[in-house]
């Protein structure tokens, strides 16, 4: 479900306990962009997510960095039931198409133990966020890079098989898929770029929750399609 930021605060936060200190989720994300700005960075827009119970959030922020098309994103989750801890991860988004990925790998600021004050958060966010500005430029680099790798479109029917195989792309959304293949190489050629953006394009309407599942997914895929091509 989508909300925005000053929604969050009608998210009521659990009672802390003597060892757990949940984080209310609009203090989170104030955090986190917070010190997206105190890096140097802008934040061209915001988008946050919760689930049915709001127990779970996610947020994205684009970035006004960017490169050749695409712009750096910054991930935060945050969770009131012990699920997972209060983090961030890179992500991309590709302006000409408003798709978006993330690298999947969140950096963990920390467990919401009792001893979690706002001042640690505030230097464990910063930290993150340094981290999370090396992965996105890396990330945007090697997005960039399949543009340089050219893939046949008989190659792209036998990952796409690949990607249905191993739950990549669901074949409920293959007719989706064609079709945004098909936009991706009128615009890029035969290339692995339009093959991986024909993937992300296809899943751009999702939750962020969904996003981010699925762009962990797709990232082990096209890492093993790059390195069965240069073998």
């Amino acid at each position: 479900m989508k909300i925005t930021r000053n929604e969050l605060l009608t998210i009521p936060t659990p009672m802390e306990t003597e060892s757990w200190r949940p984080i209310p989720h609009y203090d989170a994300v104030s955090h986190v962009s917070r010190e997206i700005l105190n890096a140097g960075l802008g934040i061209k827009e915001e988008l946050f997510e919760v689930n049915k119970s709001g127990n779970q959030m996610f947020g994205n922020f684009i970035l006004d960095e960017e490169k050749e098309g695409i712009s750096w994103t910054v991930g935060v989750r945050n969770s009131h039931n012990k699920l997972f801890s209060l983090g961030i991860v890179a992500g991309t988004h590709v302006i000409v198409c408003s798709n978006l990925i993330f690298s999947g790998e969140f950096i963990d600021i920390r467990r919401h133990t009792q001893k979690l004050t706002d001042t640690e958060i505030k230097v464990m966010a910063n930290t993150a966020i340094q981290s999370v500005i090396d992965n996105a430029e890396m990330y945007v680099n090697l997005q960039l890079s399949y543009k340089e790798e050219y893939m046949s479109f008989d190659e792209m029917k036998i990952q796409t098989y690949g990607a249905m195989s191993e739950g990549v792309l669901p074949p409920a959304q293959f007719n989706r898929f064609h079709n945004a293949l098909k936009e991706e190489r009128e615009l890029n050629g035969d290339c692995v770029y339009s093959f991986h953006g024909g993937m992300t394009r296809t899943m751009k309407n999702a939750s962020l929750f969904t996003i981010n599942n699925r762009s962990r997914k797709l990232n082990m895929f096209m890492e093993d399609v790059c390195n069965k091509m240069t073998k």
